[in-house]
């Protein structure tokens, strides 16, 4: 397990940057006086080879003339002399002297051998006499090159031992200013740090002990401030977590209470949904009940009015009953058409209606469409036209329910046209389907009318429709029975232009796959 190090640790964050301070700054210095090194010593080198040339200078002009002399007398004794006393002196290794034109040594002493650590300097020998100057010889001098360093190392030693104590005496000073200055007052901020809490306080002030106004005491400041701030922050926030779980609770408790009245409520809406499916039920089988009951004594009614007509009409004074027993026979046919509605409208609502989809012929469906409809529209005076193209899609449907479809559409146009007016039917293909389109020219609904027409024992209130009764089944009942088909009803209207209903038979197929869905459904 790590622990912190100690303010005053050479492991602390301080003791690290003041490490790396000092670093720098030796580093800085090193370059700095390794530059002024360098120029220095290249001074006393230049220096010390200088004060060699001039002692070869010297040496050359003290023993010039004696030895030209010596070469001139051809003394040869006296020139050995004179060479081995300039052997010795400081600085030459050896010395010899050549005849000039021949290159042959004369005289030598020292040493003289092409040694890699000797140098060699060439001076002529010139005697000098009344008529003139005549070369007598060359002066090789042999100098030793290790002679400029014995020169000049004690003074580079010293300037090494000089540099090495400035870097002794400035890390010194440097590690006891930055310990005074920068490692305790960095420790001491570090520590004041370390005792801040869980709860943002601290135990107390942060102080790194600087008197002095400079940027540590100016962070020694700001981190009191920071700790001041955090612990308001802290109290801040744990006030709001407290205030946070308190919402928390009531909005448990509240939502507890709420879902409990959710649960009621849901049931109780289950309830009401399946008392509301019971009553349709019941509503549903009641209407398929009468409507059977009241056919049944309907239809001997009906039969009894046709005899007597029969009967009026055979006898010649059986005028004053015939009129009544046909009005009770329209009013029968009447009731008994409503009643079929809704017994077909109960069918559908309860399920069982069923299907028996079949491949009808156009032209003999629109034949019985027209011989129901003929009636109607010979009492208002609206012929019915007839469009039908040759090249008609064959149209899958249940007979009975198409005709009934359509003899409620040529009824409503024939009924809600002006008289004079035509209507039109008008087959066309869809598609794979067919489109059977009902048009008059009417005075034609609004789209909220055709909203509401469409809903069951509703009817338009509007003025020209009063005069034509109705019990509002037709169209719910013809939108009923075009879905069963897998088809739509889509009207087209608007007041003053009239109407255009229309039945759109899917494809064939479509209808084949769906009759027997409908029937093992129901």
């Amino acid at each position: 397990m790590s622990h912190a190090a100690s303010p005053g640790s050479p492991q602390s964050p301080s003791a690290s940057l003041a490490r790396r301070l000092f670093l720098l700054v030796l580093g800085s210095y090193v370059l700095v006086a390794l530059a002024l090194a360098g120029v220095l010593v290249a001074e006393i080198w230049y220096r010390a080879a200088r004060d060699l040339d001039n002692e070869l200078q010297v040496y050359r002009s003290a023993f010039h003339d004696p030895l030209a002399n010596y070469m001139w007398s051809l003394d040869r004794e006296e020139l050995g002399a004179a060479l081995q006393g300039m052997a010795r002196l400081p600085g030459i290794a050896g010395v010899r002297v050549l005849e000039p034109s021949s290159g042959e040594v004369q005289a030598a002493a020292g040493t003289t051998s092409a040694a890699r650590w000797l140098t060699v300097e060439r001076f002529p020998l010139v005697y000098r006499h009344e008529v003139g100057e005549t070369l007598v010889g060359e002066l090789e001098v042999y100098r030793d090159r290790l002679l400029i360093v014995q020169r000049v190392w004690p003074a580079i030693a010293l300037l090494l031992v000089t540099g090495l104590a400035k870097a002794l005496i400035l890390w010194w000073i440097f590690r006891h200013l930055s310990r005074r200055m920068l490692e305790r007052p960095l420790g001491r901020l570090t520590e004041g740090l370390r005792r801040l809490d869980g709860h943002g306080g601290v135990a107390q002030p942060v102080d790194s002990g600087v008197a002095e106004r400079n940027e540590l005491k100016v962070l020694e400041e700001a981190i009191n401030a920071m700790s001041r701030r955090i612990a308001v922050a802290q109290r801040e926030r744990q006030g709001a977590l407290d205030e946070l779980a308190a919402q928390r609770d009531r909005l448990e408790v509240e939502v507890e209470a709420r879902t409990r009245q959710l649960a009621g409520a849901r049931d109780r809406a289950v309830e009401l949904r399946h008392e509301a499916e019971l009553a349709t039920q019941s509503k549903s089988r009641f209407l398929a009940n009468m409507s059977h009951e009241l056919r049944t004594p309907l239809n001997a009614i009906l039969g009894f009015a046709q005899l007597i007509e029969r009967r009026a009409a055979a006898d010649p004074g059986g005028t004053a009953y015939a009129d009544p027993a046909g009005n009770i026979r329209e009013a029968g046919d009447h009731l008994l058409s409503l009643i079929n509605d809704l017994l077909d409208l109960s069918k559908i609502d309860a399920a069982s209606m069923t299907m028996d989809v079949e491949p009808l012929d156009a032209r003999d469906l629109t034949d019985s469409c027209l011989l129901l409809s003929q009636a109607t529209a010979e009492r208002h005076g609206v012929p019915i036209l007839v469009e039908i193209p040759a090249d008609l899609p064959p149209l899958l449907a249940d007979a009975r329910a198409a005709r009934q479809m359509l003899v409620n559409l040529l009824s409503n146009a024939c009924k809600f046209s002006p008289a004079g007016r035509s209507c039109r039917l008008i087959f066309t293909a869809e598609g794979a389907g067919v489109r059977v389109a009902v048009i008059d020219d009417g005075v034609g609904m609004t789209a909220a009318q055709v909203a509401t027409a469409l809903v069951p024992f509703q009817q338009v209130d509007r003025d020209p429709y009063k005069r034509h009764g109705g019990t509002g089944l037709g169209l719910p009942l013809v939108k009923a029975l075009i879905e069963l088909h897998g088809g739509r009803l889509e009207i087209d209207s608007a007041p003053g232009r009239g109407t255009c209903a229309s039945l759109v038979f899917p494809a064939a197929g479509v209808v084949l796959a769906m009759a027997p869905a409908r029937r093992q459904a129901r």
